[in-house]
């Protein structure tokens, strides 16, 4: 099964906003209520090892909706080749003390025109 892929962003677009949807098995909204420590890790998947992106994230509207914003995927990153380089991202969280771990997904950076 491959990853999912989350859309391209512009090298330096500060105002675009990755809004992540937090399921249950059965694919219904989970309850972020007491969730802390909410971040996306992120590194490029051609091999090099850096930069690795780290961003935290924020709930959005009620935190039993299951939902939380993330800001700024570009900062930090480089393309050093090319118009387009591919990240793997993975998002964390903490609640009631045990870590959590989302399907990681990929998403790209973009040369502006």
């Amino acid at each position: 099964m491959g990853q999912q892929f989350a859309g391209e962003w512009v090298l330096g677009d500060q105002g675009r906003i990755l809004r992540y949807g937090f399921e249950n098995k059965d694919k219904t909204a989970f309850d972020l209520t007491g969730a802390t420590l909410i971040k996306l890790r992120a590194r490029p998947l051609d091999g090099e090892p850096k930069p690795v992106i780290e961003r935290s994230g924020t709930i959005f509207g009620a935190a039993t909706n299951g939902e939380a914003d993330f800001e700024d995927l570009t900062n930090g990153a480089t393309i050093p080749q090319g118009d387009r380089r591919l990240y793997e991202a993975e998002i964390q969280f903490t609640k009631s003390s045990k870590l959590y771990f989302m399907p990681r997904f990929q998403y790209a950076v973009v040369r502006p025109i």
